[in-house]
């Protein structure tokens, strides 16, 4: 036998060594025991560390009060080679869990030893770990035990068969992963002052409601840095993401076994789906509500919100500035066209009052040597003497003409001469383009046709405004038609039209306001004997009381007086049969007048 002495650091360990002898034996060490006495040597005290793996378990099992020896359990070299595995794997084979209450409460994951892992162990993860529970916690291999061990052994081991039974379907682990190791806490927005721990918050529960996104893998909620794209991302991600879980683990509302019959068992089938569709409805409010509150405390953000705001309030100041740059740079340019045209327009002006001073030189001249020859302003000639409308004729030639007429021309028979002709209008020395713009002039005064009339309008439509010599090419289409005679046209006929939509011509047929209000006028308010223009204040009644837009002529309006032959009777007729609201107030206004 052997005795142990346990304590803190050190264990006394005292090796006994009897023996059980017959008589045989006892003569034969009787003669030997001086020599085996001279050959044995004395018992020694042996001090052992208590280390090593066999005593941490011990008192791991100590500690946890496993329900049964837990030392007895590794007696083979087949589970040293498992238990060394374990840490490669991340199976904890050696750790004990509670398993008091019902087995749906327990910790499926810990009795394998998938703790850590949980709902992210794969399925070769559950086999592999089912496997060596079963080496460890099979009865079979725990030796000798008491009853009451024993049963607490088999009990933890179908535990374990359980817990694999439960995690190898598939229906039934996710049932329990809706409802393993959930944080399904959704904290408020939160204040400004409290949003430097928006990370410490949100992350871990983001991280926890991870594994219920049927869209895998589910971004990361990132940190402080990170770029927006991904902030982005992650939030788009997590609008658009949709659960799993579901709440059939727990059917807390009917118990499906208490049924005493196929019906009960069927309505309480109903009753639980109705019940884990409205669970199904507070998870979805509760992940939007989560995703919005972290959306509306995210510091990011704010941040880009007032990124954008600044980088639009910078837009606007930047096109405020440039439209404020191009304003005064068109003001710039305005001013410098202004001042061009001014220069430009002085210029013109001083060239006309130069032309009209040479014109004016040169004109007196012509009256001077008029008088010198003694065909003009002389009171005794020989000569024919030149009325003003005739000298008038002469001046009206152009300045270069008349400069070649006064200075050109030496001899003063010929130049009388030329004169004579120019006052009775003939002129052989005329040129081309004096020739051209005196019929441009003659055929510009004769009135406009139909044809010319649709040839313009037809040109008008089909040259676009955007063409730099559009007035050329409509002069070109209407013929024996100059440009300047076109524009005018054009001028005219928009004037009429303007007109005639201020004032518009009145329609033939009368309308049955207007003949009653005319009734009225021309019997009662403006009747025979009224002074003054009377057709015309009858046109302005008719026109103001009738709501007309056009004003009917008075000769019109005599011709339809006379048609009404008896004005009593027709004003008594469109009394009777009418009840315009405009009559009434004539009516009125008359009462009016008459008090």
């Amino acid at each position: 036998f052997f005795s142990d002495t346990k304590s803190e650091e050190m264990t006394t360990i005292t090796f006994h060594h009897p023996i059980e002898l017959c008589e045989e034996d006892l003569k034969e060490f009787d003669s030997t025991s001086s020599s085996l006495n001279n050959s044995l040597s004395d018992l020694i005290r042996v001090e052992v560390q208590t280390v090593g793996h066999w005593f941490e378990e011990y008192k791991k099992n100590q500690g946890n009060d496993c329900p049964f020896n837990a030392l007895s359990s590794h007696d083979g070299d087949d589970d040293d080679d498992d238990s060394d595995s374990d840490e490669d794997d991340g199976i904890d084979g050696d750790a004990f869990v509670n398993i008091n209450g019902e087995w749906k409460d327990q910790d499926h994951y810990a009795l394998l030893g998938l703790g850590q892992k949980r709902w992210r162990a794969t399925a070769d993860d559950i086999k592999k770990a089912y496997r060596k529970m079963v080496l460890k916690h099979h009865p079979d291999k725990k030796g000798e035990m008491t009853p009451a061990e024993s049963k607490k052994a088999d009990e933890y081991f179908s535990r374990i068969q359980k817990a694999n039974d439960l995690l190898t379907n598939k229906n039934m682990r996710r049932l329990y992963d809706s409802v393993d190791d959930v944080n399904e806490e959704v904290p408020e927005v939160l204040p400004k002052k409290e949003r430097k721990f928006f990370f410490d918050i949100f992350t871990p529960l983001f991280e926890a409601n991870a594994k219920f996104v049927v869209q895998q893998p589910v971004p990361e909620l990132g940190v402080l840095d990170s770029p927006f794209e991904n902030v982005v991302k992650f939030y788009n991600f997590w609008k658009a993401a949709t659960s799993w879980r579901e709440f059939g683990y727990y059917d807390d509302e009917f118990n499906v076994e208490e049924a005493e019959s196929r019906e009960e068992k069927r309505w309480m089938e109903k009753q639980n789906r109705n019940v884990r569709k409205k669970k199904k409805k507070v998870e979805v409010a509760r992940l939007r509500r989560l995703v919005d509150n972290a959306y509306r405390s995210d510091p990011r953000i704010k941040m880009e919100l007032q990124r954008q705001r600044n980088a639009k309030e910078a837009e606007k100041q930047r096109r405020r500035d440039e439209k404020q740059r191009e304003q005064e740079e068109r003001i710039r340019i305005e001013k410098e066209k202004e001042d061009e045209k001014k220069r430009k327009a002085e210029e013109e002006k001083q060239k006309i009052k130069a032309k009209k001073e040479a014109l004016r030189k040169i004109r007196r001249a012509l009256v001077k040597r008029c008088k010198k020859c003694g065909i003009y302003n002389v009171e005794t000639s020989s000569k024919r003497i030149l009325t003003l409308a005739e000298m008038d004729v002469v001046k009206q030639l152009s300045p270069e003409r008349l400069e070649q007429l006064v200075r050109g021309v030496e001899d003063d028979d010929v130049f009388v001469e030329k004169v004579h002709n120019l006052a009775d209008g003939q002129d052989d020395e005329m040129s081309e383009e004096e020739l051209k713009a005196k019929e441009e002039a003659r055929l510009d005064a004769l009135p406009w046709s139909n044809d010319e009339q649709k040839l313009l309008e037809e040109s008008m439509r089909k040259i676009p405004k955007s063409e730099k010599d559009r007035w050329d090419q409509i002069a070109a289409l209407v013929p024996n038609r100059s440009k300047k005679a076109c524009i005018a046209r054009i001028k005219e006929c928009v004037a009429k039209v303007k007109k005639q939509k201020e004032n518009p011509d009145p329609p033939a047929q009368w309308t049955e306001e207007e003949e009653i209000v005319l009734t009225k006028a021309v019997s009662k308010v403006y009747p025979p004997g009224t002074t003054g223009d009377r057709w015309s204040q009858v046109a302005d009644y008719v026109q103001i009381h009738a709501h007309t837009k056009w004003r009917r002529d008075p000769k019109k309006i005599i011709a339809k007086v006379k048609m009404m032959k008896n004005v009593g009777s027709e004003l008594r007729k469109k009394q009777s049969s009418s009840s315009s609201s405009d009559f009434k107030k004539f009516e009125k206004n008359k009462y009016k007048k008459t008090s």
